[in-house]
Formats: structure tokens, sequence, C-alpha cells
């Protein structure tokens, strides 16, 4: 006959560890989708950055390419004369 007190030992023995497992991974689900809503937030406010950058920066260089070009062109009037 199998010794009955034995198999309770086992199951208290290994009834927690697996609780804890279960209970961790349930965790670590609602971890990944708070992570996941954090990561497209992150990622849409860096493109918003990047997009306003971007038009920043052209401007900017729309810009110093027209002072360049009056520089050169006040300089071609002042060698002419």
């Amino acid at each position: 006959m199998i010794d009955t007190s034995s198999i309770i030992v086992a199951i208290i023995t290994a009834l927690p560890p697996t609780l804890v497992a279960i209970l961790a991974l349930r965790n670590s689900r609602q971890t990944k989708v708070a992570i996941e809503e954090v990561h497209k937030t992150v990622n849409s406010r860096m493109s918003e950055l990047l997009s306003a950058t971007k038009g920043e920066s052209h401007a900017e260089g729309m810009t110093a390419g027209k002072l360049e070009e009056r520089e050169e062109v006040a300089q071609r009037k002042n060698n002419v004369v």
C-alpha cells in the first residue's frame, strides 16, 4: 500500500511554488500589456518630435540657403562694379 502521508507532503511541498509561478505568469502578462502601452505612447511622441524637428530643420536650411544666395548675388554685384 502507498503511504498517503508522503503524498500529502509532496502535494503540500509542490503547491506553493506552483501557485507562485501561476501568479507570476499572470502578473507578467499584465505587465507586458502595460509595457506595450508605454512603448506605443513613447513611439508616437518620438514620431511627433521627429516630424517637428524635420520641419524645423528644413525651414532653417531654406533660410540659410536664401541668405547664402543673397550674399553671393551681393558679392557678384560688388565684383561687377
